[in-house]
């Protein structure tokens, strides 16, 4: 392809004679040969098929008649050049030509890569990349280049998964398991060894995939018991790290619907103590459980306790106690310390010896002792502070 060759053309009496009185300057119009990929059409000297040229005859033969062809996208046969000089033809007389392809330059993205795809996912239209001769032509003899393909725009630093590099059959390499990780618009760079002539590809957006986990993204540093509220954010985020701001069904299209956090506490309920989960920092409504909206990526609660001690927050997907940890959703886990409040009274222990027969306790002027003196607030716990 691309490369001129001479040919010769043979005029014929009607018995089949060459005809030898078909002298000089011919006005001949050649067809039968297509252009190629990147529409290079097949020449005479410098005149495209399909166009009237000037051929010099000599006793009806013009020799040393340069050809360029460029198509050899065909398996077998990619031309039969015919002729005429408006009355004449050479049909059933044409010459057939097989036109190879000529060497590769460049590489070519025959099949674009999905246009939307969820983060982790495999492109649902993975790209195939061809290697091209410099008019177009597929190089079907080419099994051996390598293309790699890499994220182009984008995050620095981020990667294109699956595999990446593949080696060419027949000239043609096709993908199968881009993916990506990060939400964010790229595109695609190919590159060969040996080095041809890169290609890019269009913009694909990579959305977030579904929740794959909670995590507490404010928390208090800790409270005192029965004081003020501490404030919590709960944010959900898909498996690659990517903020999620809405449900994703099973089939990965977007659900217009809330999803619920529901909270649990290791702080006692038990009677004196009252631990509770609240909406608002003052007032509002006692709560189980925080609803995320569709199009927001977090939800704020508050957390109340009079139980002094290291209580562990969790929110999880699992509805009913106990949480699930990392069953499907993976739960989030803090722990907050809620200390003592304001002091109340001491409680002294440790004086004397009990007497079952009196109810007392006793001991002898002159001993010596050792007593426990604690120091507890206003709802009962031993302040530690």
């Amino acid at each position: 392809a691309g490369v001129s060759q001479d040919i010769t053309i043979t005029m014929y009496d009607a018995f089949n004679n060459i005809a030898t009185g078909y002298t000089g300057d011919k006005s001949l119009t050649f067809s039968g040969a297509s252009a190629s990929f990147y529409s290079n059409n097949p020449k005479i000297g410098s005149t495209a098929f399909g166009n009237a040229t000037t051929v010099s005859f000599t006793n009806g033969v013009a020799s040393n008649v340069s050809m360029t062809l460029y198509d050899a996208a065909h398996a077998t046969q990619d031309a039969l050049v015919n002729v005429t000089n408006g009355s004449q033809t050479a049909t059933s007389l044409e010459l057939a030509v097989n036109v190879t392809p000529n060497s590769a330059t460049n590489l070519r993205l025959d099949t674009q890569p999905s246009a939307y795809v969820r983060a982790g996912d495999a492109l649902a239209v993975q790209p195939v990349v061809s290697i091209r001769d410099a008019y177009g032509n597929v190089v079907t003899t080419d099994n051996a280049t390598t293309i790699t393909a890499s994220r182009n725009s984008g995050t620095s630093g981020e990667t294109l998964k699956g595999t990446v590099t593949k080696t060419a059959v027949s000239g043609v390499v096709t993908y199968n398991d881009l993916n990506y990780e990060l939400m964010e618009t790229i595109t695609l760079d190919f590159v060969s060894s040996p080095v041809l002539t890169t290609v890019t590809s269009g913009n694909i957006v990579v959305d977030h995939n579904a929740t794959a986990k909670y995590v507490f993204t404010a928390v208090p540093a800790f409270i005192y018991a029965g004081g003020q509220r501490g404030a919590y954010v709960v944010t959900r985020y898909d498996a690659h790290d990517n903020l999620v701001n809405n449900v994703v069904n099973s089939n990965g299209s977007d659900a217009n619907s809330e999803e619920t956090v529901y909270l649990y506490t290791s702080g006692s309920n038990t009677n004196p103590f009252i631990t509770t989960f609240h909406n608002a920092l003052t007032g509002g409504s006692t709560i189980t459980s925080v609803n995320i909206a569709n199009n927001a990526t977090t939800a704020s609660f508050w957390y109340y306790s009079i139980n002094e001690g290291n209580h562990t927050i969790t929110g999880s997907d699992k509805a009913t106690a106990p949480p699930d940890g990392n069953t499907n959703i993976d739960d989030a886990v803090t722990t907050l310390e809620v200390k003592p409040a304001a002091l109340s009274h001491f409680i002294v222990s440790g004086i004397g010896i009990y007497n079952n027969a009196t109810g007392y306790y006793e001991s002898y002027y002159g001993d010596k002792q050792s007593i426990t003196v604690e120091a507890i607030d206003i709802f009962g716990n031993r302040k530690i502070n």
